[in-house]
């Protein structure tokens, strides 16, 4: 079954069987589609991909667990098929447990199927023989894409397929493309981190306690802040409106009576109940962050 069973659902519903186009090649028949919605055709094979997939802006590295290219309206049955996706430089495809740039889809239990990685092209070439004509719409195949922590929140980055053949005992098919695309930082609601939580890893340890150290001292010797107002919320742990001492000690104290304790609060720590026990990030702060993280790691 199609894992974009909701969506694919309605939109199926409309489609008929294929118009039979013969003796004359497949892309004659190729028809451009908007890639910002599923356009199906109803006369013909549709190859779609993940309209849209966004990785966790969370992590330096955003991976993506799968990446789907479908088959459907497959009811006049093919059985040879050879296309390219094409994905560009800031995204690289990931070796499964296999050793191969890609996985099988359900459409594929009995058919003979390869998957060659031109990285240099960025590109990923297969193709797929099946002895009995396919007719079940599916998943062809899958893809582990990972993604540069270069990628900036909002980012788009559009995920071309080319088909050099798809045909069936009777010969060539007619065929409609959907592609899909990757984004960047799909879960905006979920940019809330913890108070002290400096480095955006959903925990505090050291690294955080050294972060706000830094920053003590940097205004300490009397230069601008290098955090953001909503980062500086974070940092300012008593909440007395600056970032200082106080904060880098209390730092220390929650982080060590955590690793002992477990289930230490900012409650306890503080003696009082936190205004601020987390605070909303805004895409430009976390940006911010990570691009100070790679240029010490340099």
């Amino acid at each position: 079954m199609m894992k974009h069973k909701k969506t694919a659902a309605a939109l199926f519903a409309a489609l008929t069987a294929c118009t039979v186009f013969r003796a004359i090649p497949a892309e004659a028949f190729k028809i451009e589609v908007n890639p910002d919605n599923y356009d199906l055709d109803e006369r013909c094979v549709n190859i779609v991909a993940a309209k849209e997939s966004r990785f966790d802006p969370r992590y330096t590295e955003f991976r993506l667990d799968s990446y789907d290219v479908e088959l459907w309206n497959l009811k006049e049955g093919i059985q040879d098929i050879e296309l390219t996706l094409y994905y560009p430089e800031i995204l690289r495809i990931e070796l499964n447990a296999k050793g191969e740039p890609a996985i099988k889809g359900d459409i594929l239990a009995d058919s003979d199927a390869s998957f060659v990685l031109d990285e240099e092209n960025r590109a990923l070439k297969v193709s797929v023989h099946s002895e009995q004509p396919i007719r079940e719409d599916g998943i062809l195949f899958s893809v582990i894409f990972a993604v540069s922590a270069n990628a900036k929140m909002g980012d788009k980055y559009p995920v071309k397929t080319e088909v050099q053949k798809l045909s069936g005992a009777s010969g060539d098919i007619a065929y409609n493309i959907a592609d899909g695309y990757i984004e960047i930082g799909g879960y905006h609601d979920d940019m809330r981190f913890d108070k002290g939580d400096m480095n955006f890893t959903r925990s505090v340890g050291v690294d955080d306690v050294q972060q706000l150290l830094k920053e003590y001292v940097t205004t300490l010797s009397g230069r601008a802040s290098a955090l953001a107002e909503d980062h500086r919320k974070i940092a300012d742990i008593d909440e007395d409106g600056n970032v200082d001492i106080i904060d880098v000690q209390l730092l220390l104290k929650y982080y060590t009576e955590q690793t002992a304790l477990k289930d230490i609060t900012w409650e306890e720590i503080l003696g009082k109940q936190p205004q601020y026990p987390s605070v909303h990030i805004s895409n430009e702060s976390y940006d911010l962050q990570r691009q100070s993280e790679k240029e010490s790691a340099e």
